[in-house]
């Protein structure tokens, strides 16, 4: 698969595809249910003795009800991985910012998690976000740096150049970050 993670154990939904079933190989049209992987994408060639035979990417899947497993053809946007469930507020309810914030990175670091598949280390996100209780003696602050460092700081380099507001509080949190770290006592030499 060229370096990418293995997709065994996550969800697939064929949407109506034409497979076949590798026990009675026969054609089968899979539904619009949800199929584990069992094997990670390959290149599967039909037609036998055929001129030019068909080839694709497929997957191998399993039909939890029946038991049976299928090869089909493989899109990976029809690809379902294992994700915490996002707590999703409702319509109309107000949301605390600082919990909604939380979630927020909490939904990144699964996204990012080079464990679970991941996105693409090519890729780079920063999220950050802080709210006060309203004494401007307490807040809660919440930080996700994901995926390739180079990204993220040219993601911030290139946001600072077209957006003058950008770079002010880019500016004025460095500076910020910079005092917190030297008067900071868990970084002083013991």
């Amino acid at each position: 698969m060229n370096n990418q993670k293995s997709i065994i154990g996550c969800g697939y939904i064929p949407h109506n595809a034409q497979a076949i079933c590798l026990i009675t190989y026969t054609d089968a049209k899979l539904g619009e249910g949800v199929y584990k992987i069992i094997k990670d994408p390959y290149e599967l060639v039909l037609g036998g003795m055929r001129i030019r035979p068909r080839k694709y990417m497929a997957v191998n899947v399993l039909d939890a009800f029946t038991g049976l497993t299928y090869a089909v053809k493989y899109e990976p946007a029809n690809l379902v991985r294992p994700t915490s469930e996002p707590q999703i507020d409702q319509p109309g309810e107000p949301v605390d910012f600082a919990t909604r914030a939380v979630q927020i990175a909490e939904e990144f670091k699964v996204m990012f998690d080079p464990a679970g598949g991941g996105i693409s280390d090519k890729c780079g996100v920063a999220f950050f976000a802080v709210s006060d209780d309203g004494n401007d003696k307490t807040s809660t602050c919440v930080g996700f740096v994901g995926g390739q460092g180079d990204r993220v700081s040219e993601a911030i380099a290139s946001a600072c150049s077209k957006n003058p507001q950008v770079f002010e509080v880019v500016k004025h949190a460095s500076i910020k970050a910079m005092f917190h770290r030297i008067f900071d006592g868990d970084n002083k030499k013991k």
